[in-house]
């Protein structure tokens, strides 16, 4: 939908963890425990998660084209609802590519003011999001799938 479009990934304390091409998925390893993704692009996309330690969580990143610019939009993929089947077919199909950590975190340790208000901005979000919004912008230990 937008090719060019990239998200940055970033945890709740503002680390970056990669960058979301398009057609493209990266491995983030991460602590287990209450965790937030933001997605940084023209928006900021939140997504609130609780994670288990030896499990593997995945995260989809939308893009939607509005009339000015594009929004990201960060959804938690969940079983059941996901099928395995499904999930196995896009992970085969998607681009793989390794991050450049050590530059994006640098990147990112330069423009603190930027990190610091797009992680205030995820908290709000998140604060707001109605039971529905919540379902689908969220992971939690279930949502695992054994490594």
């Amino acid at each position: 939908m937008a090719p060019n479009t990239l998200v940055t990934i970033l945890d709740e304390e503002g680390r970056f963890l990669g960058d979301s091409l398009p057609s493209g998925c990266f491995t983030a390893h991460v602590q287990p425990g209450r965790r937030m993704f933001i997605g940084v692009g023209a928006n900021t996309a939140a997504l609130d998660a609780t994670l288990e330690a030896g499990r593997i969580y995945y995260v989809e990143v939308v893009i939607r084209l509005g009339s000015i610019s594009s929004r990201a939009q960060l959804f938690g993929v969940h079983p059941g609802k996901d099928s395995d089947a499904q999930l196995r077919r896009w992970w085969r199909e998607c681009d793989h590519y390794q991050v450049e950590s050590a530059a994006g975190q640098r990147s990112w340790q330069e423009r603190e003011a930027e990190r610091i208000d797009r992680v205030r901005r995820a908290r709000e979000q998140i604060a707001r999001f109605s039971d529905d919004e919540r379902a689908r912008r969220s992971l939690g230990p279930e949502d695992g799938r054994v490594r």
